[in-house]
């Protein structure tokens, strides 16, 4: 699975971009500011349909302009396909696969298996538990069908019960139940899912931290829910009065988490910087391999600023590895092609510079 050629217009910084991509390497070479995330933003928005951030839709479309679109020539086992995306302000996204719009655009995640690592990933280490579900959701969503599905019942679900203990007077206690009802259906699978994601994950975790580190340092992650203490339906009855009196669901799902540790230490506590950047590359890396084993595919690997933090040894570890057959396509931007003069990558790899959001490829760096 590899993206051949993109093209964008009105997205971000981008009036218009028309590229051609190599199948294994792509470097995007420029100075801070120049719109080398722009393009990993594209590839990203064509594959989950979304912001990596949590901006809204509105955000990606270039200023003064109505609408953004993107298209996208992929190739799949020997098969071409398309996928078109379009960005409207006030208006619904349109998602279009072989000229063919979606009904539901969340039946697209997964058609193309993405994995990106930003600079901000590194805020995975201190949240408290909204970016960790995000991580799982997105990795969870690209195998599993109807996870995203079940995500957006229960989310519709407590999002209505909770508009319901904000009433003032008495509650409606059949249409509590009700609602009791069905979180616990839905809740029932993600838990299950994230569980197992975590459970599957720490194997593939800790060797690429060893991997990249080159030392004895142990991590460690723990999937952290209310839901295995026991019963949901149990939890939530009797939690309904403090329920009441706070006016929202305490209990549930959507206060899953994540616990990160280093040599049995939090991390976000005793980890240095370079620590968790090593953290969090090893844990996309993780995230990687697992999605690819799951679909016999390996994902698209978007890899923004990857080599700030990291000295010269975890550089040469990770272009190592990049340049084995474990991974397909690959995107990294940087300010310079210093880092990239490993002999391993010249064959399988082009180089971009990018200025003023103009995409050049060279012909050597």
């Amino acid at each position: 699975m590899h993206i051949q050629s993109l093209q964008a217009f009105n997205f971000k910084s981008y009036e218009y971009l028309a590229a051609d991509f190599h199948p294994r390497i792509n470097i995007l070479i420029g100075a801070n500011g120049q719109g080398k995330t722009n393009v990993l933003d594209m590839l990203y928005y064509l594959s989950l349909c979304k912001s990596p951030l949590r901006f809204p839709d509105s955000a990606a479309i270039r200023h003064d302009a109505p609408s953004a679109t993107l298209r996208g020539t992929y190739l799949d086992d020997e098969q071409l396909f398309t996928v078109a995306l379009s960005l409207k302000k006030n208006s619904p996204k349109e998602l279009l696969l072989n000229e063919t719009a979606y009904t539901r655009i969340a039946d697209h995640v997964g058609r193309i298996p993405i994995v990106a690592i930003y600079p901000q990933d590194v805020d995975l280490t201190a949240d408290g538990g909204d970016l960790k579900r995000r991580f799982m959701n997105a990795t969870i969503s690209q195998y599993e069908k109807e996870y995203l599905t079940a995500v957006q019942l229960y989310e519709k679900t407590l999002a209505q019960r909770n508009a319901l203990l904000k009433q003032q007077g008495r509650i409606d206690e059949a249409l509590l139940a009700s609602l009791d009802n069905q979180l616990i259906a839905t809740a029932a699978p993600i838990y299950r899912e994230r569980k197992l994601l975590c459970e599957r994950l720490l194997p593939l975790f800790r060797e690429y931290y060893a991997l990249i580190a080159q030392n004895g340092e142990m991590p460690d992650l723990q999937y952290r829910s209310q839901l295995t203490a026991g019963d949901y339906n149990e939890q939530l009855l009797a939690a309904r009065l403090a329920d009441k009196s706070a006016g929202h669901t305490t209990i549930g799902i959507h206060r899953d988490g994540i616990e990160f540790f280093l040599d049995g230490y939090p991390l976000r506590r005793e980890g240095s910087q370079g620590q968790q950047k090593t953290f969090i590359v090893a844990l996309r890396l993780a995230q990687f391999s697992y999605i690819a084993e799951i679909l016999r595919k390996k994902p698209i690997l978007l890899l923004d600023d990857i080599f700030d933090r990291f000295d010269e040894q975890r550089i040469k570890q990770m272009l190592a590895l990049f340049a084995t057959e474990d991974f397909g396509q690959i995107f990294i931007t940087d300010t310079s092609a210093a880092h990239m003069a490993s002999e391993r990558l010249a064959d399988d790899t082009a180089f971009f510079r990018i200025e003023n959001s103009t995409l050049t490829l060279l012909e050597h760096v």
